[in-house]
């Protein structure tokens, strides 16, 4: 056994599950570090091919060695000429690929494992990391068995035992008439394998169902039971033992049970794109009937529930459907709305995984009945799916992306669609990078202390921000003197992406203080937010100080501009009379006058 052959794995049936571990060189030492992408849990279905699959950087060629629990498996120098040392009690099932990934083939059911992987290469220590291997049947030939056999009212107890030839059952859930049982009163009682019902009555009649679930598989299965008859028809015999005469006399006696709870209406998708609306109201004797109201009457129709399937039109969008139950006891309704996705904000959450990538959540959420479901495209409509990069939630609402550089995320865009029957809600969304968009300053009475309080654009990527202060120090020890005094800002306190706000104390009510905030995205640093004052009087921002001091020159300039202008008005008008004495047949509307004024008066 040795490295991957091609072709040496046909007739297996082969599922390949991808656990990525990624190996960096970091540290001014050179250290090898190791960390897991993705779950530390991988499931696998017994008889397939599995691939551990491993990739490292930092230090070419490592030796790497792969441990089932304590005991060493497979050893390999990466590269190497040689073949992979593999353990003979092993070598039918693991195989080592060319860059270091462990495979499985035809993976049998004892190989449910802790697995470790080392890395090591001279110099630079060792690394290492633990996942579990988890291998299962599919679920195979459930079936459930009564005990006793004869369901009789006023059993104290009867059980209903579940059973399954083939595969792990990692959780059963009950249900009669489609409604989950729960172990949670004195007449139902969930134990292992088995369905307990105290006190039997005729109520509990009906059809139970089993779901058996492990993580690959999952099966159902189905018994009808009935409960046998004290109500009913009785017949009393009489005789005369002298006449020889008889009389018989028969009498009906109804015994009634209440249904369980109020009726429950609910409306679902179907693989058509119709709509499908339930009304279920499970046991009581009899079966209560159930009946739509103000719809058609083609409904599939059972004792306790009543289907009805129909496509999607206008009338129906936030047409509110009532189900009328009846019963001899008592009648009871319920009712369901249908409606088309509203229109929705995507939310937009960011953290640092252990690999050193930021992930950043798209949540895409839109109400509506039936639920909405989501689609993904990237920008130039390029559907997204699940891989390295991208990740998409089992309810198909949650896109993760991952990235090492800010810049990756702020190229792309992500436009999510919800959709039922009844129509779709589209947005698009283009991420931002870390910004503030407001700020403000609330201090105490005292002026020793102030809250510093932020907003963040809601598609801003933020993972930490930087409390910024200019002004004294703010430990007593250090003295309040000039010195201590900075032009500069400089950081006071380092709060997490989800935070809000800040407290500042120990300030002096006599100095002066500015505060702002840094966000940060990763290595990204973004722009500072508004700064806030705090001290005494109202005094001049740093930009209303500079627009003063550019103001000046300007102010006097055009005050001696004025000047100049007034001066030579009045020598203006004292040559004009000057001339008007002396040269009579000159007047003011004379062309030559006023070039001859203003020489005269310069």
């Amino acid at each position: 056994m040795g490295l991957k052959q091609p072709g040496h794995l046909r007739g297996h049936k082969t599922t390949v599950v991808f656990f990525a571990l990624m190996v960096t060189l970091t540290g001014a030492d050179g250290l090898l570090e190791v960390s897991p992408v993705g779950p530390s849990r991988v499931n696998a279905l017994a008889g397939s091919r599995v691939t551990l699959s491993v990739s490292f950087s930092g230090a070419p060629d490592p030796v790497v060695l792969w441990s089932i629990g304590s005991l060493p498996v497979v050893t390999w120098t990466i590269g190497s000429a040689d073949r992979p040392d593999v353990a003979d009690a092993h070598a039918d099932v693991l195989e080592l690929e060319e860059d270091g990934s462990l495979s499985l083939v035809g993976v049998p059911l004892s190989y449910s494992h802790n697995y470790t992987v080392e890395i090591t290469k001279s110099g630079l220590g060792v690394a290492r990391t633990h996942f579990i291997l988890k291998v299962y049947e599919h679920l195979q030939n459930a079936s459930i068995t009564p005990d006793p056999a004869l369901a009789v009212e006023g059993l104290v107890v009867f059980s209903l035992r579940s059973s399954v030839q083939r595969g792990e059952v990692e959780r059963r859930r009950w249900f009669l008439e489609g409604a989950e049982i729960r172990s949670n009163s004195s007449h139902y009682s969930l134990r292992e394998e088995q369905l307990l019902i105290r006190q039997l009555r005729r109520g509990d009649a009906g059809r139970y169902s089993l779901q058996l679930l492990n993580a690959l598989s999952e099966v159902e299965v189905h018994f009808n039971l009935t409960v046998l008859s004290q109500g009913g028809n009785y017949t009393c015999q009489l005789r005369n033992e002298k006449s020889g005469a008889r009389r018989t006399v028969s009498i009906s006696v109804p015994i009634y049970d209440r249904p369980l709870g109020d009726p429950a209406c609910s409306v679902l998708a179907t693989t058509n794109n119709d709509l499908q609306y339930r009304c279920q109201w499970p046991g009581g004797v009899p079966k209560p009937s159930l009946a739509f109201l103000s719809l058609s009457s083609n409904a599939s129709a059972a004792a306790g529930d009543l289907h009805l399937t129909l496509a999607p039109s206008e009338d129906l969008d936030w047409k509110t459907v009532v189900c009328r139950g009846q019963h001899p006891l008592l009648t009871s309704s319920c009712n369901v709305t249908a409606r088309q996705p509203v229109e929705f904000l995507p939310r937009v959450g960011v953290g640092v995984g252990s690999d050193g990538r930021m992930a950043v959540t798209i949540a895409c959420v839109s109400h509506a009945v039936p639920d909405a479901v989501v689609t993904w495209l990237r920008e130039g409509g390029q559907a997204v799916t699940s891989g390295n990069q991208h990740q998409i939630s089992a309810n198909t609402t949650l896109l993760t992306v991952r990235h090492f550089n800010v810049s990756e995320f702020l190229r792309d865009r992500f436009t999510c669609t919800c959709a039922n029957p009844l129509g779709h809600k589209a947005r698009t969304t283009r991420l931002l990078g870390p910004s503030i968009s407001e700020s403000s300053l609330l201090p105490n009475l005292e002026g020793t202390a102030v809250t510093l309080t932020w907003e963040v654009p809601p598609l801003s990527l933020v993972t930490g921000f930087d409390i910024q202060m200019r002004g004294p120090a703010l430990d007593p020890t250090i003295g309040r003197s000039s010195e201590f005094r900075s032009l500069e800002f400089r950081s006071i306190q380092v709060k997490p992406g989800s935070a809000r706000s800040a407290g500042i104390l120990n300030l002096d009510p006599k100095s002066t203080y500015h505060f702002r905030v840094v966000p940060s995205a990763g290595r990204t640093v973004g722009e500072p937010s508004k700064q806030q004052r705090i001290g005494p009087g109202t005094g001049l921002s740093g930009a209303a100080i500079a627009g003063i001091a550019a103001g000046i020159p300007c102010s006097i300039l055009a005050l001696f501009t004025f000047t100049a202008l007034l001066y030579l008005s009045v020598s203006y008008c004292k040559n004009t009379a000057l001339y008007s004495s002396l040269y009579p047949f000159t007047h003011p509307s004379n062309p030559l006058l006023i070039p001859l004024a203003l020489y005269s008066s310069l």
